[in-house]
């Protein structure tokens, strides 16, 4: 965020930069290389929710419009599996913290915290025993190796599952927009939700 958000001001900031484009605000600690060591948070919604304010906010004061803005609390990306659960279940309250008008966006899917959650516990319990016998490091943060998706690709499958429980809850929470490998799955947990909700 250091490095990056400099860079994007200065963009802003030019007067050939284009007028119509949206801007997605995603929070994150360090880089993929460090971001796993990155997650000691006091309150991570919260936290998470207030970065996402300042950053929307400093959008808006260079002349960004609020419906060009998007903001996502990061599933995943410097949170542990624990972390970016607290962070689902807080969604409503991460949007009472944002600028008014200002749509969230979501990416779960596929991702390792619904495999730590799901059947790929199991995958996860037999690496372990692997470990024992190779040595290999065990999983960190509560995520199992993301090795796994690679050797057995019925791990990315069972996520689905997980991933549609994210969808169906997303859309009670009034989130704008999600980020799905599946879409004809979620599309089909969107509609039926919507049609629950609005009956």
């Amino acid at each position: 965020d250091s490095q990056m958000w400099p860079l994007l001001e200065d963009y802003i900031g030019r007067r050939d930069y284009p007028r119509g484009v949206s801007y997605c605000l995603m929070h994150m600690r360090g880089n993929p290389d460090t971001m796993t060591k990155l997650t000691d948070y006091q309150d991570v919604s919260a936290e998470v929710a207030m970065w996402l304010k300042d950053r929307c906010e400093r959008l808006m004061q260079r002349g960004i419009p609020r419906w060009r803005i998007l903001a996502d609390v990061g599933i995943g990306f410097a949170k542990t599996a624990e972390q970016s659960y607290r962070l689902l279940r807080d969604l409503g309250k991460v949007q009472c913290g944002l600028p008014r008008g200002i749509p969230q966006l979501v990416g779960f899917s596929r991702k390792r915290l619904l495999g730590a959650t799901t059947a790929e516990g199991k995958a996860r319990r037999m690496l372990k025993r692997e470990s024992e016998d190779q040595s290999t490091p065990p999983p960190q943060n509560g995520y199992p190796s993301s090795s796994l998706a690679k050797r057995d690709p019925q791990e990315l499958e069972d996520r689905k599952w997980g991933g549609a429980a994210c969808t169906a809850w997303c859309v009670q929470q009034g989130v704008f927009m999600l980020r799905t490998h599946d879409i004809n799955e979620t599309r089909c947990v969107v509609d039926v939700m919507q049609k629950i909700m609005n009956t």
